[in-house]
């Protein structure tokens, strides 16, 4: 997947998936966001959670018609020596978030 906004990563999926859950486990390298995409129409519009590297914080971004925009910003206590988990269970209109340091 490649955005208007320069993100890219891979994608796999259908838009008419409803309910389901996506977990990875990261290391933080040198990036602005590392995290996980969900509910994508296309490679401009969708919604995604992740590790905001820079600010230290956890995000729920978003980007509808190409405008990419910062919806929360959690601050976190960021160890870059370490692994992170991150889930989102997706549920119907739901979206649930959840961060493990490993």
């Amino acid at each position: 997947m490649t955005s208007k906004v320069g993100i890219s990563g891979s994608s796999w999926g259908s838009v008419k998936w409803k309910n389901y859950t996506v977990e990875t486990t990261v290391r933080v390298i040198k990036a602005n966001y590392i995290g996980i995409f969900v509910r994508q129409l296309d490679p401009n519009n969708w919604y995604g959670w992740a590790i905001n590297v820079e600010d230290k914080a956890m995000s729920w971004i978003s980007q509808f018609a190409g405008n990419l925009e910062e919806i929360t910003k959690n601050p976190i206590d960021l160890d870059i020596a370490k692994k992170y988990t991150l889930k989102v269970i997706v549920a119907d209109e739901n979206l649930k978030d959840m961060l493990m340091a490993n």
